[in-house]
């Protein structure tokens, strides 16, 4: 039954990959003053995906990117490669989602399989309005973690999960920058293989040149083994 949920789940990524190819990329200032959001009060100004923006999680942006990571670590390498999307379902409701493809050897040779589908609803809400420049975006969303079962190749969980998460996002109209502190639980509903709270904080600062510098720490804590994997992005 889970690999029919699976197998149903894939076929809705294809369905919201293609959305996010044919829908409008961004929801207009006027919309969103519609719907009782002002860009000035909003806690993440709505455009395009792309820039600092697109890093922004509880930004208003719609996006598609493709991004490779290598790390290594006691003599072992993984390569994740994956599809990362976002679309406005409504001016206060994003859907975002992650496809993860993992190519590593940490059963001791080169293994590449598939690793996870991540289905992730947020909901904005609120806005607040804090001053002048500052304002503040309440978030509330939960994820859909579906694990391809290839554990036994170094790669995923080997469970599938659920990950309710509530966030913040300061932004500051004048220079751009944005902190976005977060809070989500993730939890194996099958095994309890899983069972971790993430504490995260996001940095966004817009350069020259449509660049920016992101910061990105993680501190979960680990509760089945009662441990604190630190992560840390820069």
């Amino acid at each position: 039954m889970i690999r029919q949920l699976i197998t149903s789940l894939r076929c809705l990524f294809l369905l919201a990959l293609g959305a996010a190819l044919v829908l409008p990329v961004s929801v207009s200032a006027q919309t969103a003053q519609q719907a009782g959001a002002t860009p000035a009060a909003s806690g993440a100004q709505e455009e395009s995906g792309g820039g600092a923006e697109g890093s922004n999680p509880l930004a208003s942006t719609s996006k598609l990117d493709f991004v490779s990571t290598f790390t290594k670590s006691g003599g072992s390498f993984v390569t994740d490669i994956s599809a990362e999307g976002a679309f406005m379902l409504h001016p206060r409701v994003k859907f975002v989602y992650e496809l993860h493809y993992f190519v590593t050897d940490v059963t001791g040779k080169t293994e590449n399989d598939w690793e996870t589908l991540h289905l992730k609803p947020i909901w904005f809400p609120k806005d607040f309005k804090l001053s002048k420049v500052w304002g503040m975006r309440l978030a509330v969303g939960g994820e859909l973690i579906i694990d391809f079962n290839n554990l036994n190749k170094g790669i995923g969980t080997g469970s599938d999960q659920v990950g309710p998460l509530v966030g913040l996002a300061f932004m500051n109209r004048e220079t751009g920058l944005a902190l976005i502190p977060l809070v989500q639980h993730f939890e194996s509903y099958e095994s309890g293989a899983v069972s971790q709270t993430a504490f995260r904080v996001i940095g966004l600062k817009p350069l020259p040149a449509n660049t920016w510098v992101k910061l990105d720490a993680k501190v979960p804590y680990d509760w089945v083994n009662n441990a604190v994997p630190f992560n840390f992005e820069l």
